[in-house]
């Protein structure tokens, strides 16, 4: 079985992990942690088991120019291409951003402006396991203001699991 950071997919969460609800679950570890990680969480149905697994760095602060956020952004993609092959990369700049100058690059991050990603998917990617979907590795805001890196790995049935989730959430209203 699949299971990133050793969670596994079509599983219950670790029971290390912290409940917030029917479906998500998370901790600040993980049974197989890697080190650029701060935290891990899961999105997993009672039937399916775990189908989505996020991993999400600490804060880059301090990094006006990008430097050690790329450059933990390039490890970790080397890592994933040496076992998963070749990603979709997308680094590009909204048309008439005001965060355009190099010493702007977290900020055109923070502000929504700029997409570093790169995707590993199973339409592209003859190297994916079977039960997983898609991979994607991207830098994005923190809540707490800075830049974060995260890792999300979403499995064959994560569709079903996202619609089941909404569909929890419609029957509230």
């Amino acid at each position: 079985m699949l299971a990133p950071f050793g969670i596994t997919f079509g599983e219950a969460p670790p029971t290390t992990f912290q409940r917030l609800n029917e479906s998500y679950a998370f901790s600040d570890s993980a049974p197989s942690p890697h080190p650029k990680f701060a935290s891990y969480s899961c999105l997993f149905d009672a039937e399916i088991g775990v189908a989505k697994v996020v991993a999400e760095s600490a804060p880059f602060e301090n990094d006006t120019f990008g430097e050690e956020m790329r450059a933990a952004f390039a490890a970790i993609e080397q890592q994933l291409s040496n076992k998963y092959g070749t990603p979709e990369r997308y680094d590009y700049l909204k048309v008439g951003s005001i965060w355009d100058g190099p010493h702007e690059w977290a900020n055109s991050i923070m502000y929504r402006e700029r997409m570093y990603a790169c995707f590993w998917n199973s339409t592209t990617s003859t190297k994916l396991p079977d039960e997983l979907d898609c991979i994607g590795l991207q830098l994005g805001p923190s809540e707490s203001g800075g830049v974060k890196l995260t890792i999300s790995y979403e499995g064959k049935l994560w569709d079903t699991v996202l619609a089941r989730i909404q569909s929890k959430q419609a029957d509230v209203l």
